[in-house]
């Protein structure tokens, strides 16, 4: 072959344009000794890619890479096993956190019921009893229900405390002018 075709065999080669027959010809030109001084930095490379691109077969003859995969999965099914039982280890953690998702549903379901059984909301005028909604509601209504009771214990304590001071007070008209001033 003439070098003008090697080196556009070669220039074809690196913008990926070879055809495998073309490609097998690079590599069974480099595998020679006698290769001009320009093309010797390229002849590792070519034969690297032959001796990776050529495997053999039960009957000793050259495969390309494709070809021994193929041939490979052929003889050997275990692949199949393989990827079977990564779909069961998938399928087996799904079932499993399904099942921790239901169970934890349910433990709340009992929690709330223990903390808040018997209660219900009515809604457009509809009875709503499902705990898990009304949930929040109920938490809502019990923090007011704290918060108006404070302030009532607040105000008895200011009540208390005003009647005590009013009581200890002995002069009649100055006890009266106190208890005007309580009342603005």
């Amino acid at each position: 072959m003439k070098t003008d075709h090697i080196q556009q065999l070669i220039d074809k080669f690196f913008k990926g344009e070879t055809t495998l027959e073309e490609e097998q010809w690079l590599e069974t030109f480099f595998v020679q000794e006698d290769i001009p001084e320009a093309w010797k930095k390229y002849q590792s490379l070519f034969v690297d890619i032959g001796a990776i691109g050529r495997l053999r077969s039960k009957d000793g003859k050259a495969v390309r890479m494709e070809e021994s995969i193929r041939i490979h999965r052929e003889r050997h099914p275990r692949w199949k096993v393989i990827h079977r039982k990564m779909i069961l280890q998938v399928a087996a953690i799904s079932l499993i956190l399904i099942g921790a998702t239901f169970t934890w549903n349910l433990h709340q379901k009992d929690q709330l019921a223990q903390r808040y059984g018997g209660s219900y909301v009515i809604e457009n005028g509809k009875r709503n009893d499902n705990l898990l909604q009304i949930k929040s509601q109920i938490e809502r209504t019990i923090a007011d229900a704290n918060q108006i009771e404070q302030k009532v214990e607040g105000q008895d304590f200011i009540n208390k405390t005003e009647e005590d001071v009013i009581n200890h007070i002995d002069d009649p008209t100055e006890k009266a002018r106190i208890k005007e001033l309580l009342k603005e």
